[in-house]
């Protein structure tokens, strides 16, 4: 068990406080585990220290996951490191390498393609050893990072919404995957944390961790707005991270409170197997967004894109000029006697004359 430096300041102290109301806060049930994305990096490391510094007595136990992509010769040293620090914290320690399996996942870039390979292999490592939550090191930057990625993409309030302390993500969750394997209980509870505060604590530790040379790599979205945006902003507007961080959270709020209202208004526009056109229409815009939303993503098994919802939207309101829509996946939505319904291409081709 690694001991704090003699010359440790309040930071350690204040970390592991502060963590250790987060962890009472969940309420895990006697005898459970919490599995930590653990990359070895500062941020995990601190995570993996303060958890076992607070929980050697009577906490959950805890189970290391480090994930090897293959994706740099550096890797496997890397994971070396990673075992050899969890080893010093007295943590079990478990790493899955996965050479190779990027390619599985055509079309998309090599950071999500990464990212679905990883959550996977943590969603197995989880059945496997029936842990209770995935606790992974997210600190105050990373959130700020994640809402402007998802701005730049045009996100609407979930997306602005960013990330929360507590969340489910179904894995897998791409199109075209299988079922989901599990229900991935995920738990930040660095959220509110800075990363200097988290560099200080490892630090006050004595732990050194392990650096992986990509996380610079400016090629990657999240690096350049990490280096490079983020930066910028603070120096135009300081304190533009934290703030990023509030409006995320004002935003989680606000469609907390739209998805409840759109969820009554979805009890009033369907009706038998197709959404009522007239009912629809009535609603207002960003409540008929979001029932158009759900609809169409549970239909064709993804979300649709912002364009195709407003064109169906368009269609339901007599905006568009054409009698049915594509949506992808081959799938048309038409209106017929007065209801909104969808089927394959074929099933609409009579309605669509020089479609």
């Amino acid at each position: 068990m690694s001991r704090a430096r003699p010359s440790a300041t309040s930071t350690v102290r204040g970390l592991e406080q502060r963590l250790l109301r987060r962890v009472r806060e969940v309420r895990l049930a006697a005898g459970a585990t919490i599995a930590v994305a653990f990359s070895g990096g500062t941020d995990s490391l601190a995570l993996l220290a303060a958890l076992s510094r607070t929980q050697q007595r009577s906490g959950p136990a805890l189970l290391a996951v480090h994930i090897d992509h293959a994706l740099r010769v550096e890797s496997a040293a890397e994971a070396m490191r990673a075992g050899a620090l969890a080893a010093t914290l007295d943590v079990p320690f478990r790493c899955l390498r996965l050479a190779g399996v990027v390619q599985r996942h055509p079309g998309v870039g090599v950071e999500e393609a990464a990212r679905r390979e990883r959550y996977l292999a943590l969603a197995a490592v989880m059945e496997d050893e029936r842990a209770a939550l995935l606790a992974v090191g997210h600190q105050r930057d990373d959130h700020a990072e994640t809402v402007l990625l998802h701005l730049l993409r045009g996100a609407g309030p979930a997306g602005i919404a960013g990330m929360t302390e507590r969340s489910v993500l179904p894995v897998p969750w791409w199109p075209g995957a299988p079922e989901p394997i599990r229900a991935l209980e995920i738990w930040r509870p660095l959220l509110g944390e800075t990363p200097e505060t988290l560099r200080h604590y490892v630090e006050g530790l004595g732990l050194v961790p392990v650096e992986d040379a990509s996380n610079d790599d400016p090629v990657f979205r999240r690096n350049a707005v990490r280096h490079q945006v983020l930066p910028l902003l603070e120096r135009l507007q300081p304190g533009a991270t934290a703030a990023l961080g509030r409006y995320a959270n004002i935003a989680g709020e606000e469609d907390r409170l739209l998805a409840s209202y759109a969820e009554a208004a979805w009890h009033r526009v369907w009706s038998d197997d197709a959404l009522s056109a007239s009912r629809l229409a009535e609603e207002p815009l960003a409540l008929a967004r979001r029932i158009i939303k759900r609809w169409l993503t549970d239909a064709i098994g993804a979300a649709p894109s912002a364009d195709r919802v407003d064109a169906v939207l368009d269609l339901v309101r007599c905006k568009a000029g054409r009698r049915c829509v594509e949506v992808g996946a081959c799938r048309v939505v038409w209106v017929e006697e007065g209801g909104v319904r969808i089927g394959v291409t074929n099933q609409a081709a009579e309605l669509r004359p020089g479609h």
